[in-house]
């Protein structure tokens, strides 16, 4: 299996992040882009450009990009890395007006119904200032495998650790369930 990766940045990126740039070195990556004030339009236009990707890709979201990515992968069930996710972005974008909260309250309810995306790993930093990591732990710790790191900041400063949870997925044995005997 080619090591892809399809990742989808925070809000408000503009060309290629620093993360894709990043994670260039070591994958063959693919940015996709969303636009933030048109969420259900978003994830049908991303939906697509996931297909246009290589079939086996990960998908890798920050942020926002955290929250499409998940929604990518279960809907496509494709495997998630997310950094520090957006997880309710209708109580986050506080200054959205209502129309917009109500779209992605919607888009929502509708994502976190259900299963968990398969093969999920959500990444967390303390130290982010911008969404409160205990959100996220609380949201996935029984849907997904959470790994908490002291400090750093919103933009996931812990580079290794996005290295070895993405040697989880292309890593022959892959994830590794103590359950399964």
């Amino acid at each position: 299996m080619a090591n892809h990766v399809v990742y989808v940045p925070g809000l408000n990126t503009k060309g290629p992040s620093e993360k894709a740039v990043f994670l260039r070195r070591s994958f063959d990556v693919v940015q996709l882009a969303y636009d933030p004030e048109r969420p259900r339009e978003s994830v049908e236009r991303l939906a697509a450009d996931l297909d246009r990707a290589a079939p086996d890709a990960v998908v890798v979201g920050s942020s926002l990009g955290g929250f499409y990515a998940y929604w990518l992968a279960k809907h496509s069930g494709r495997s998630a890395l997310l950094l520090n996710p957006c997880v309710f972005p209708s109580r986050f974008l506080t200054a959205a007006p209502p129309a917009l909260k109500a779209e992605y309250a919607a888009l929502e309810a509708e994502l976190y119904a259900g299963a968990a995306a398969p093969d999920t790993v959500v990444l967390l930093e303390t130290g982010d200032d911008v969404l409160d990591y205990a959100v996220a732990e609380a949201h996935f710790q029984s849907r997904a495998w959470v790994q908490i790191f002291q400090g750093g900041s919103h933009r996931f400063e812990n580079r290794q650790a996005i290295l070895d949870a993405l040697s989880l997925f292309f890593d022959p044995i892959g994830f590794w369930d103590p359950d399964d005997d």
